[in-house]
């Protein structure tokens, strides 16, 4: 039994918007938007599995100031984000790419691949087999990238940022090893410019935050950066 998924079409042209539609299987819930603030308004109220973003959202709108809004919001299950836009700009592929979206979608759409990549990610985001990583009182399904914490017999949902999430699963996937500041921003940022402390060290204190009693384990080395040790837990 696949989980329900629903994908959110953010496009100023009904036209594409249809086409988009027709091309979803069933069982996906569409919901679409033309403009910013329409999509913000759906998002802030709904939770989505896919989002698609045109670039030119016309009237002088820009789909990579939303995509800069998503980066930005917490959720409980971060959806995948595609951008589907007719630029043929090679900057506009690039600070895509620099966003981290999950594809880039050159307008015409060839309609019969664009179904096959909507059912691989519909795919990817249902299946749950083999996808949970589970690491003391965390569980992380990797598919849908959702963060639960055992709260006594409850699971509590997390609400992180897409930044927050990449920085957990890498502490996750290596526990014990102290990182840089360096090498987060490296990796976590896909930063190669002068690193910015304070950013990495307030969105490590947010994460820590979020974790309650579990955030201890992500500890401050002196002189070098942070670890993750899920052994090392303050009690409350």
């Amino acid at each position: 039994m696949h989980s329900k998924i629903k994908l959110l079409c953010v496009d100023d042209d009904s036209e594409m918007r249809d086409i988009i539609r027709a091309s979803l299987p069933s069982g996906v819930e569409f919901e679409e938007a033309s403009n910013v603030t329409e999509a913000i308004h759906k998002i802030q109220t709904q939770s989505f599995g896919i989002i698609l973003i045109d670039l030119n959202l016309g009237k002088g709108e820009s789909g990579f100031k939303l995509i800069e809004f998503i980066k930005e919001k917490e959720f409980s299950i971060i959806p995948y984000i595609m951008i589907i836009t007719g630029s043929d700009k090679d900057e506009d592929e690039i600070q895509g790419h620099q966003l981290e979206v999950t594809e880039y979608i050159k307008k015409p759409i060839r309609v019969p691949v664009f179904k096959a990549l909507l059912s691989k990610y519909i795919m990817k985001f249902s299946l749950n087999a083999g996808t949970v990583k589970k690491v003391g009182p965390l569980k992380v399904d990797q598919q849908k990238m959702q963060v639960r914490l055992e709260c006594g017999d409850k699971d509590e949902d997390l609400f992180l940022t897409l930044k927050e999430y990449k920085l957990l699963m890498k502490f996750m996937d290596s526990p014990g090893i102290a990182y840089t500041r360096e090498q987060l921003y490296v990796e976590v940022w896909d930063a190669s410019s002068e690193i910015q402390s304070r950013t990495i060290d307030m969105h490590v204190s947010a994460l820590r935050k979020k974790l309650g009693n579990f955030g201890s384990s992500i500890s401050s080395v002196r002189g070098v950066g942070y670890s993750f040790d899920p052994a090392k837990v303050v009690a409350s």
